[in-house]
């Protein structure tokens, strides 16, 4: 069983470095950004991206140092206690719970300035206040269901196959990958933004005929309404939504 699961993690480190060389874009020609924007594009972009940067790395510290004091301290002992005497999945879910809700209202303070004052500073953005605040609960809830699932899941896999469980758990996790993909436009986003068919019969046919010849049939053009709380240029960004449907994959196009 060891050197199952030694071959397996050593596996998995293997195929994350390679993901990890392959998105750093190493052994690749660098493109020159001087070869397509003016400078002063150029440093408009660097002062409007460091200090996210540095929002983010920050956001991302703070969230591993509330596991390590969780993991490695009395407080994470004082906050999981309560739960260990429900049965395993719920304790498990709940254990999901709270650290997610910890992390979160930690993290809370660099994240509602990286996505709600940073935005509105540089005239990206017209969400109030209140308004992103609602989209960071709905997000934190999603995120909370979606990995007490998993977990919970998890956890169960290794409890009923305590050998074979690595493997199971990759095609599982490749599975979940797969599934989310398709549902995410159809489930989660109609969370954030309302959508409704394109109201322009001629758009319509120029952008399904565009599919036609790309070999992506579309089936519906809907209209995101971003612009409620967003204000910049490219935010109208497309993208095909699959959706299996009595073994048919439907497209669907959202501008």
């Amino acid at each position: 069983m060891l050197k199952t699961n030694g071959r397996f993690v050593f596996a998995a480190l293997l195929v994350a470095v390679v993901a990890l060389w392959w998105a750093s874009g190493l052994g690749r020609p660098a493109a020159d950004p001087r070869d397509f924007f003016t400078r002063e594009q150029i440093e408009t972009a660097r002062a409007y991206q460091s200090p996210r940067y540095v929002a983010y790395a920050l956001g991302l510290a703070l969230g591993v140092a509330v596991l390590v004091v969780l993991a490695f301290t009395p407080l994470g002992d004082r906050l999981l206690r309560p739960v260990r005497r429900f049965p395993w999945p719920v304790a498990a879910a709940t254990a999901v719970v709270l650290v997610l809700l910890v992390r979160a209202l930690v993290r809370l303070p660099v994240s509602f300035w990286r996505g709600h004052v940073h935005e509105r500073a540089w005239g990206f953005s017209t969400q109030s206040a209140a308004s992103w605040l609602l989209d960071w609960a709905k997000a934190l809830g999603i995120s909370i269901v979606l990995t007490a699932i998993v977990y919970v899941a998890f956890v169960g896999l290794v409890r009923a196959f305590p050998r074979t469980w690595p493997w199971l758990a990759s095609a599982g996790a490749a599975g979940l990958v797969i599934v989310l993909a398709f549902l995410s436009p159809v489930v989660i986003e109609p969370i954030f933004n309302r959508f409704t068919p394109l109201d322009d019969p001629p758009l319509v046919r120029e952008l399904k005929a565009l599919g036609d010849r790309a070999g992506v049939p579309i089936k519906e053009v809907l209209v995101a309404d971003a612009s409620r709380v967003l204000d910049a240029y490219g935010i109208p960004v497309a993208h095909l939504v699959g959706v299996s449907a009595g073994g048919a994959i439907a497209q669907r196009l959202a501008v």
